[in-house]
């Protein structure tokens, strides 16, 4: 399961953004995305953090936080003094880097809690991992939602189980891995240990000013612990170390609140994040078999997706000159066909097309015939002939903004480079732009032209997936409820375990919207009754409560579905109407 709302990376932009540190959630090198219109306004909760404990909540007031750490009477945290509590606090933080960070190994267990509430409509969920390292170069990040990172001696591994690729590079130091936001993308936000773990960036949080820090002693679990509350750019994070000589940490605490959009009528979303940090131990044998990658055996390469080896789905468009209409068809049995998809606000594209237009002149256009497909309606042809003009591209350009061909493509991100052979069978797919982009194509058209084939990457399951249900596991409300939905799969193949993710949004709200991965096949023919257990994932209604729920199934495109239009699903409820 993905973890809801991408609140951590709210959370993490939101504290580090001052430290000048691009932390997650941002784009990627390798894609792009519109750049948004308004930023959402967000302020920050005033109250104090979640009561401590490592049971899971059961409903929305048990995370909810308690007034004990507010700044003294008549002083703001912009504006009271750096007292002694706060060096205090810094000398506290310090003791506990300087530890871990002298030990060759560690390893804990870290849980996960995170709570939204919009309107009447509350969601709780909860995550965990484990994290194993030796220094200077092995690590180990595996999550329970089966997102995993291992660097070992094979080099880096990630694998992200909602679109079931993988990635791999050279082996790299443990520092550079926690500095790394493409890592994060995959492995998310560990609060304070990407700090502890990555020297650079702790150096540069220790500059910062603190605005308000108080230390107060707390027990969690029968533990004596200092309760530690920073404040810095207006934001307080709330720590607790064991009261011990070795000052472990144990639990980390935020609490935001933020508008749902640009529109007042919205309203505001309130959350809270909590991370317990359980079973530490230090400088123990760790075998290497810890830090060997274990892959499931429906993995692909990211450079890779689903519909390499398959035929190329055919579409028409019109070009840019409105004097012809693109059809891959007609190169079949005569020419290789490259389709790059772009925009002229994506910086990756206006950087990668250039490169394209030279390869492409070498090759000639009795060889490799190639496109350049503008999937951005955004883009009037006057901006695109612009573009051309001052980049001196002479591609031909079709106008791809028919959102079927994007569909029919996967394209999630752009630039996106398709490789087809002059059999028709799409021979590679590049997303992004790879700094030795040049040299990779080139390689890949000459292998083409001397006859050679793609190496039969594991092929999509033909499917037909469908949902006709939804619903809730009680109705009561105050208390959690698992979500349930019927799925179908009226294709010819079975849809292997982890294969399918489907993304639930409600009430039309993006920051209410998450993405699951459904943990059981369902086999050609089958009818699957899917609940998201709400030890995981939880739904807390008010008794006034409704709601739009949407839901989008296969949204990263891992199947050949033959039918997209019955894969979404939306209808209006309440919890009084409905029933298991």
């Amino acid at each position: 399961m993905q973890q809801g709302w991408r609140l951590k990376i709210i959370v993490i932009i939101m504290l580090l953004g001052s430290i000048g540190q691009k932390m997650a959630g941002g784009q990627s090198h390798r894609s792009q995305t519109p750049p948004p219109e308004n930023r959402s306004a967000r302020t920050t909760d005033p109250n104090a953090p979640a009561q401590p404990d490592n049971q899971s909540p059961s409903s929305f007031s048990d995370l909810l936080p308690t007034p004990t750490d507010n700044p003294p009477q008549g002083q703001s945290p912009a504006n009271a003094p750096f007292s002694r509590e706060s060096l205090r606090a810094q000398q506290l933080v310090d003791k506990f880097i300087r530890r871990l960070r002298s030990y060759k190994s560690y390893s804990c267990r870290v849980t996960d809690f995170e709570n939204l509430t919009h309107d009447s409509i509350q969601i709780v969920a909860q995550n965990s991992f484990t994290l194993t390292a030796r220094r200077p170069n092995r690590l180990a990040l595996v999550n329970s939602n089966g997102a995993s990172l291992w660097s070992g001696a094979e080099g880096v591994v990630m694998f992200n189980p909602l679109t079931r690729q993988f990635s791999a590079s050279e082996p790299v130091s443990n520092d550079l891995i926690w500095n790394s936001s493409e890592y994060r993308a995959v492995i998310g936000d560990i609060p304070l240990l990407n700090f502890i773990l990555s020297s650079p960036q702790w150096q540069m949080l220790k500059i910062q000013p603190l605005e308000w820090a108080q230390l107060d002693d707390e027990t969690i679990n029968g533990v004596n612990c200092h309760h530690l509350t920073l404040t810095v750019k207006n934001i307080p994070i709330h720590l607790w170390f064991e009261a011990d000589e070795e000052k472990t940490l144990r639990q980390v605490a935020v609490n935001l609140q933020f508008q749902a959009s640009d529109k007042p009528e919205d309203g505001v979303i309130k959350s809270a994040a909590r991370w317990t940090f359980d079973d530490w131990t230090f400088d123990t044998e760790l075998d290497e078999s810890l830090f060997k990658t274990t892959l499931p055996e429906d993995a692909w390469p990211e450079s890779s997706n689903h519909l390499t080896g398959q035929l190329a789905p055919l579409f028409s468009a019109p070009m840019l000159n409105n004097q012809e209409t693109l059809d891959i068809s007609r190169h079949r049995d005569k020419q290789i066909v490259i389709l790059d998809f772009w925009a002229t606000w994506c910086g990756p594209c206006r950087q990668g097309l250039p490169i394209l237009n030279r390869l492409a002149h070498n090759w000639g256009k009795d060889s490799v015939a190639v496109y350049a497909v503008n999937i951005s309606d955004r883009d009037t042809n006057e901006q695109i002939h612009e573009f051309l003009q001052q980049n001196q591209i002479q591609l031909p350009v079709a106008i791809g903004h028919d959102p079927e061909i994007g569909q029919k493509y996967r394209v999630s991100g752009i630039p996106q480079t398709v490789i087809i052979g002059k059999n028709g069978i799409i021979q590679d797919v590049h997303v992004g732009l790879a700094p030795n982009m040049a040299e990779l194509l080139q390689k890949q058209i000459a292998d083409l032209l001397k006859g050679g084939e793609c190496k039969g990457i594991l092929a999509a399951p033909q499917a037909d997936v469908s949902c006709s249900k939804v619903g809730f596991s009680t109705t009561k409300p105050g208390r959690p409820a698992a979500f349930w939905c019927e799925i179908t799969n009226a294709g010819p193949d079975a849809i292997p375990t982890g294969r399918l993710a489907f993304t639930l949004r409600i009430n039309k709200n993006k920051n209410l919207e998450d993405t699951h991965l459904v943990a059981s096949p369902i086999a050609a023919g089958q009818t699957l009754r899917y609940e998201i257990p709400k030890e995981m994932w939880a739904f807390v209604f008010a008794r006034d409560a409704k709601g739009t729920f949407e839901l989008l199934l296969d949204p990263y495109g891992t199947l050949n579905d033959s039918n997209l239009k019955n894969n979404y699903n939306g209808v209006a409820l309440s919890p009084e109407s409905q029933k298991k």
